[in-house]
């Protein structure tokens, strides 16, 4: 089988724009995709940057630490439904409700890693949408609360590590595969 693997990280890109990957549209979309962007210092994602990337099964753009919220956000919004796993440490991230709900056209995605940036909470539904969600990490984080996890009933492993949570309570991890 062959994959598309396309590794630019540690690279000083300051703007990645909607055109980029325009070129993909060419491709055989059945060709599973991979893009590593991190640590590139990315500051501005273009809102369909990753639209034309059909097959995009991974996409990481870790530790781009200045990256816009607002940028992110619409870029994974216009991510293709195929994306299975999405790394975004040291990312910018304070609202993950917001990150989470961008990337609903991504149903089928089971690894979302989250961990190392300002998330302060996970309320009610945040991950409602991400029904095939397998790894989910949330550690290195500020996260005070966590009320969202319900859905997750695939969730198999959480990382809640080296956050500002006082006590664990069973609700937490009601409707995931966590309390068996």
């Amino acid at each position: 089988m062959r994959v598309c693997t396309c590794t630019s990280a540690g690279n000083d890109f300051e703007s990645i724009g909607s055109d980029v990957f325009e070129m993909a549209v060419w491709w055989d979309e059945t060709v599973p995709r991979h893009v590593n962007l991190s640590h590139c210092d990315v500051r501005y994602l273009g809102d369909a940057v990753f639209r034309p990337l059909r097959g995009l099964r991974s996409l990481s753009l870790a530790g781009n630490v200045r990256l816009r919220a607002a940028d992110l956000e619409a870029a994974l919004a216009a991510a293709p439904t195929s994306l299975d796993s999405a790394v975004l440490r040291h990312a910018n991230v304070s609202d993950v409700r917001s990150v989470a709900r961008r990337l609903q056209t991504a149903a089928n995605i089971t690894r979302l890693d989250l961990a190392h940036n300002r998330i302060g909470g996970v309320p009610q539904r945040t991950f409602f949408f991400l029904s095939e969600l397998r790894r989910l990490d949330l550690s290195h984080n500020e996260i005070e609360e966590v009320d969202g996890l319900a859905g997750l009933a695939r969730l198999e492993h959480l990382a809640l590590a080296f956050n500002g949570l006082y006590a664990l309570d069973s609700s937490m991890f009601e409707g995931t595969n966590l309390v068996n």
